[in-house]
């Protein structure tokens, strides 16, 4: 209905603007009534074929400080009773873009040959079955990337397990997103990257461990055009170039992360990938 440009004048605060098509979208029994007077949905299965999203988010708008809740909760706290036992995507495109320089358009990344398996998508369950989601893609140019994250709706601590193993990464395949929104411009190479994270809706653990060559950074000038190579001298001291001299030629970092309940979970995913990567690179555990 709105361009992004409409959409960032009208808002009140931060929100993300959605584009999104889908080719096909099939139920299998589906069910639906009242019961004690309350809305009962249930389908065996739905999916989703070639959907296509495109997400943009225009970080110049105010933030919006209200109290954002975890899908464990969201999904507990539906207002009827819903018991899908599984919603398969089929070959999925995601792009999102992030805006944080008024000089430039945002910095972006992908996924494109998404493919997602989740079970057990209800707030009936009274047996501890958890909600699985289990997601392959392929990142930015031509990473393969997988995750593996599980939930138990009735937990009101809202703990979740998150597990993703992210295959070969050129550093530069994410430029397109570091150079408009941080200017940094990275080099080398990321061989592969295994991360879990076991949290709730308070804070969380992370443990992560990375094989990689000539990796170095780049800070750039506020326009972004040229290396300051004071700053990137710096940057680079506390960095370990390669991770050849590590056991097993991972380095390994951990961390833990207290979530700023006013941001997404994707934002708190974020924030943990961070702390163990800044923690596998400076030292963390060789």
């Amino acid at each position: 209905k709105y361009s992004r440009t409409e959409h960032a004048r009208i808002i009140p605060v931060e929100k993300d603007h959605y584009n999104l098509k889908i080719d096909s979208f099939l139920v299998k029994k589906i069910d639906f009534g009242f019961q004690n007077r309350k809305l009962f949905i249930s389908g065996n299965s739905v999916k989703l074929n070639n959907p296509s999203l495109d997400i943009y988010r225009n970080k110049l708008v105010a933030d919006d400080q209200t109290i954002k809740p975890l899908y464990s909760k969201m999904l507990r706290d539906i207002q009827f009773d819903l018991t899908l036992d599984s919603v398969n995507i089929d070959n999925a495109a995601i792009v999102y873009t992030e805006k944080v320089k008024k000089e430039n358009k945002g910095g972006t990344i992908n996924f494109k040959s998404l493919n997602a398996n989740i079970s057990n998508v209800s707030n009936t369950y009274k047996d501890s079955k958890k909600t699985q989601i289990k997601v392959d893609a392929i990142f930015m140019d031509s990473t393969p990337f997988t995750t593996d994250w599980s939930f138990d709706v009735n937990n009101t601590n809202d703990t979740f397990l998150f597990k993703a193993d992210v295959g070969s990464l050129p550093a530069e395949d994410i430029n397109s997103f570091t150079v408009p929104n941080l200017k940094v411009q990275l080099e080398g190479e990321a061989n592969k990257i295994y991360f879990t994270i076991d949290g709730n809706n308070t804070a969380s653990q992370v443990d992560l461990k990375i094989n990689y060559d000539k990796f170095k950074i780049n800070v750039l000038n506020k326009k972004g055009d040229k290396k300051n190579g004071f700053l990137s001298a710096i940057a680079n001291i506390f960095i370990s170039k390669d991770s050849d001299k590590s056991e097993g030629d991972f380095r390994e970092g951990s961390g833990e992360v207290k979530r700023d309940k006013t941001k997404s979970f994707f934002n708190y995913l974020w924030l943990n990938a961070e702390k163990g990567l800044k923690s596998s690179l400076t030292g963390g555990k060789n």
